[in-house]
């Protein structure tokens, strides 16, 4: 009788017992014994489990070895080490306050939260600092760790999880010499044997600090030496919120950036472009992976960077950084002035204030008969609801936003298709912000269609008027049409369009800010990266 292997592709557990039970059935030993009812099903599970228990196991310990699929912090602590990156551990909320006078380092000031909760707050910047004056939330640890430190190993582990790994500075005294204090940042170049330098790395939970080794990384730590390492003690988002500080004259802008453990998502982002950048920042990707390493954003959604390569008219030797200027967000001129130093003398960062829209998609629907008002009320809430679930966080502004029609539609005419006979994608409204002094303008850089549509009603000298699009599409900026309530086209300078990219400029002739109705080329509302996108609920209307 011939005998048939098992099937190895098979993974789940039926499809191994099957495959299992077909091989044995296939022997000669076991001819006429009953598979099903007897004691060898027994075994046959238990071979099956094995099996599977097995695979499932070998599957997770695969699946670790790989930047993109590891799941466990460890890990991925593991996989990122090569690339030079520490994955760091909380991160202290930051404020900025006016005092009197100038403010040594280490001077403490008392931050008390909304909820009566107290925390220490510090200014870290060496020397008298006047206003205004950042400070850093934690408990301070400053003590000497001469007699701790493995001199074989050239290590100290650092006892505390929570410690803000960006505030560690360490002082060293040789003796007969000045206290030289180094504080640590990502090191991505070979260091001379007399540098007094230090690294970070991770161990689990808690930090070890690695002075110079056999190696000649940087200077060694000698027995003689005395070693001060100071540090705080993270609060993380708690420390965030805070108005109140005892000691200052007034606050300039209230805590913030405290964050607690990092996105495991944001570290398997950011390692592999901060290793390709070794510290420059040279390409868009550079610039975008140095701001999430330092700390200056936590998401790659809060915020954008382009070149100057990417505006229509160009504008070269410019790269443009651009978020939203709200307190958890760092200074304008902090980011700068941080870019500045990482990038080359022919590109120049600049700060652009995003422009805002609030898109609503209107959409329209065919019920198959049969189906009565409360199931179709039920049927529209669980359609918001798939929306909702298609773009996270669909009602805060992000950059990237896209929206791909298809998507939704595939899903609503899965989930209820003997209730639904067609799903269809009308037109996408946008909230137009405030006019600037002479003109507003849209960077939509989506396709429009529909010549001679309406893009916006609205009252001019208390008349109202609709502005059309123009009647035919040419490849080059054309005027905006305006027609009175008897449908008569009125000589008015309104504005330009550029159907090809979506380009619209409003002349400000009205005072309220009404809604722009445009139906884009195609049901795929392309990434506006240049502006702050949140979504309304969708208009579904049958």
């Amino acid at each position: 009788m011939t005998t048939t292997p098992p099937n190895l592709t098979k993974i789940d557990f039926s499809d191994i017992k099957t495959s299992l039970t077909d091989y044995l059935k296939n022997q000669t030993t076991f001819v006429g014994y009953n598979f099903e009812g007897s004691a060898i099903q027994t075994i046959i599970d238990l071979l099956a489990y094995n099996t599977y228990y097995y695979a499932f196991y070998s599957n997770l310990l695969a699946a670790e070895v790989f930047l993109d699929s590891a799941q466990r912090t460890k890990s991925i602590v593991s996989l990122v080490k090569p690339l030079g990156y520490t994955v760091p551990g909380l991160k202290s909320a930051q404020a900025k306050i006016n005092v009197s006078g100038s403010v040594l380092a280490y001077t403490s000031f008392t931050g008390i939260a909304a909820n009566g909760s107290v925390f220490n707050f510090y200014n870290l910047q060496a020397g008298g600092t006047a206003s205004p004056v950042t400070i850093t939330e934690g408990i301070l640890v400053n003590q000497i760790i001469s007699s701790e430190i493995d001199l074989t190993k050239q290590k100290y582990i650092i006892p505390h999880s929570n410690v803000d790994i960006s505030t560690i500075d360490v002082t060293v005294t040789s003796s007969g010499s000045s206290p030289v204090t180094t504080t640590w940042k990502n090191v991505n170049y070979f260091p001379n044997d007399d540098d007094t330098i230090f690294y970070i790395e991770r161990n689990g939970d808690l930090f070890e600090i690695h002075f110079g080794k056999e190696n000649n990384l940087g200077k060694s730590i000698l027995n003689s030496d005395t070693v001060r390492v100071r540090y705080l003690r993270s609060s993380g988002s708690q420390g965030n919120g805070i108005i109140s500080f005892t000691g200052a004259q007034s606050v300039v802008k209230q805590s913030s950036g405290g964050n607690d453990e990092p996105d495991l998502d944001v570290v398997k982002f950011i390692a592999p472009r901060v290793f390709s950048g070794q510290d420059r920042a040279v390409t868009k990707g550079d610039y975008a992976a140095l701001l999430i390493r330092d700390d200056k954003f936590t998401d790659e959604d809060l915020f954008v960077v382009y070149g100057g390569n990417e505006l229509d008219p160009p504008k070269p030797g410019r790269i443009f950084v651009s978020y939203e200027n709200i307190t958890s967000n760092p200074d304008s001129s902090v980011v700068i002035d941080y870019l500045r130093k990482k990038n080359p003398l022919a590109l120049i960062p600049e700060y652009v204030v995003p422009r805002q829209y609030t898109v609503k998609i209107y959409t329209k629907i065919v019920y198959r008969p049969g189906v009565n008002d409360g199931r179709k009320n039920a049927i529209e809430t669980e359609i918001q609801s798939l929306f909702q679930s298609l773009y996270s966080n669909f009602d805060s502004f992000r950059f990237s936003r896209k929206f791909n029609f298809s998507e939704l539609k595939e899903l609503v005419l899965q989930e209820f298709s003997s209730e639904v006979a067609s799903f269809e994608y009308d037109k996408t409204v946008i909230n137009t912000p405030t006019p600037d002094q002479k003109f507003s303008e849209f960077y939509l850089e989506n396709a429009l269609t529909e010549n001679g549509s309406t893009i916006l009603t609205a009252t001019i000298n208390d008349s109202s008027y609709t502005i059309r699009l123009p009647a035919t599409t040419e490849s080059k900026i054309q005027p905006l049409e305006i027609f009175n309530t008897n449908n008569t086209k009125v000589d008015l300078d309104v504005g330009r369009v550029l159907m090809s990219s979506g380009y619209i400029r409003l002349n400000k002739l009205w005072n309220d800010t009404p809604d722009l109705s445009i139906t884009n080329k195609s049901s795929v509302m392309l990434p506006v990266i240049k502006s702050l996108i949140k979504f309304d609920e969708l208009d579904i209307t049958s």
